[in-house]
């Protein structure tokens, strides 16, 4: 549930700064932390 929380989350902030570099930020930041890690 945590996750799915998370996932929302960030998909509403990055929909509130869309066109922002802040946007791409948000989602690589939750992408790495639900995969445990930046991907390489």
């Amino acid at each position: 549930m945590v996750e799915l929380s998370t996932i929302v989350g960030a998909m509403m902030l990055s929909r509130a700064c869309a066109g922002d570099d802040l946007s791409d930020r948000i989602l690589t930041a939750v992408r790495d932390h639900l995969l445990d890690g930046p991907r390489q």
